[in-house]
């Protein structure tokens, strides 16, 4: 048996064949997808995107040649200068997103994949794959590629930009970790994973009805409650819980920050160019604009959508979606199920102008003759982005079908 992670309906696994995917009857989530385990395949792309991201961090990223003047960035250059300029929480996401959880992945997937591998089942396997799959989201490698994409076109018409063997070392090491943990199949791992003797003892404290679903490795048990009183998954530790505890109340509250945030996020510069003595300040409308005045309409459109469409679009939705908990609509449960889902997976691209932003602070640094600094609204921008990320995550669509559930009751 398997629980619908989007609507919490309890129904049947079918056997797949390799390639095959299995949905969910009621709103049509995929629940579960088969192909064969490739623990050797996943360990060896995820061994050579870890020594390439290590190649993509030492070597140098970015050339800028402007009026006689070169600068050579690297893949922490952005991160380094945004830390200087009193950025701090900034430069911590930037780096984060782009450095540090991208290593632990790759590294925690050659670990798991390695073990298994060589049938090495180690205690922790479990809560570190758990722990992988909970931080999956948060490498942006390929968000910040489209970020650097955005910065070149933008400089362009006005300098010189050339890319270094850290640029290729980074495209050719996000690649790679694409492939190895998309050949590391969870339900083969979770069962290659040993079970504690308490996911074995399957109906001990709660009884076999009130078996609950794990967000994480999909185990349903009855496991004991610990020392502090709460469940916890036997197999990956995470905590069991019928529903997010205080779903719509978490994700309306990120969300009026959110909301907050958005107006001086747009209102307020996200970066101040000076170029030969002459310094102006752009806000994300004012890039957008400059963008368009320059014929670039493509790149124009991809940052309006993402930086200034998504993010108030997700703000809207999922306002939207918790008005229909106290406002059940059963005709409409599937669409909204899918649009929280649409939601969910959106959320992180607006992460461009950020990174953008990034890029072009630690890339032009050639004093007076030109100089990018971050702006005030980057912070706003960026705290907007994680607030609705995390508002999304609090947020349970299941509260949706229990609204429903209960009216007709």
């Amino acid at each position: 048996m398997i629980e619908c992670a989007d609507c919490g309906l309890n129904q049947e696994q079918p056997v797949l064949a390799i390639g095959q995917s299995a949905f969910c009857r009621r709103c049509d989530a995929r629940l579960a997808r088969y192909y064969p385990p490739g623990y050797q395949t996943s360990a060896a792309l995820s061994l050579a995107a870890l020594a390439l991201l290590v190649v993509a961090n030492v070597e140098p990223f970015l050339h800028f040649a402007f009026h006689g003047r070169q600068t050579t960035a690297y893949l922490w250059s952005g991160i380094e200068m945004l830390w200087e300029a009193g950025y701090e929480p900034l430069a911590f996401l930037v780096g984060g997103t782009v450095i540090l959880v991208p290593l632990f992945l790759v590294s925690g997937v050659l670990v798991v994949s390695g073990s298994l591998g060589f049938e090495y089942r180690p205690a922790y396997l479990g809560g570190l794959y758990r722990w992988l799959r909970k931080l999956r989201s948060w490498a942006m490698l390929e968000v910040f590629l489209l970020g650097v994409l955005v910065a070149v076109v933008k400089l362009g018409d006005l300098a010189s930009i050339g890319l270094g063997i850290g640029f290729y070392a980074f495209v050719v090491s996000s690649l790679l970790m694409l492939g190895s943990w998309e050949t590391l199949d969870p339900k083969a791992v979770w069962k290659q994973v040993d079970l504690s003797s308490a996911s074995r003892r399957d109906g001990e404290g709660r009884g076999p009805l009130h078996l609950l679903a794990c967000s994480v490795c999909d185990l349903q048990s009855s496991p004991p409650p610990d020392q502090s009183g709460g469940l916890a998954c036997p197999r990956c530790g995470e905590p069991l819980h019928e529903r997010k505890p205080y779903s719509v109340q978490r994700a309306l509250s990120l969300l009026l920050a959110a909301a907050i945030l958005y107006i001086p996020a747009n209102l307020l510069p996200v970066m101040k160019v000076e170029l030969l003595g002459r310094s102006e300040t752009d806000t994300i409308l004012q890039g957008v604009q400059a963008l368009i005045a320059g014929g670039l309409w493509e790149i124009a459109a991809l940052v309006f959508f993402a930086s200034f469409l998504v993010p108030g679009l997700k703000i809207l939705g999922l306002l939207y979606l918790a008005w229909t908990v106290r406002h059940p609509d059963p005709e409409r449960l599937v669409l909204h199920t899918r649009l929280y889902r649409v939601i969910e997976q959106v959320g992180r691209w607006s992460m461009i102008d950020v990174f953008m932003t990034a890029v072009l602070v630690g890339l032009v640094q050639l004093g007076a003759i030109a100089t990018i600094l971050p702006g005030a609204g980057a912070v706003c921008f960026a705290a907007v982005v994680v607030l609705t990320l995390y508002a999304a995550r609090a947020f349970d669509p299941r509260v949706l079908w229990d609204a429903v559930e209960e009216q007709d009751a």
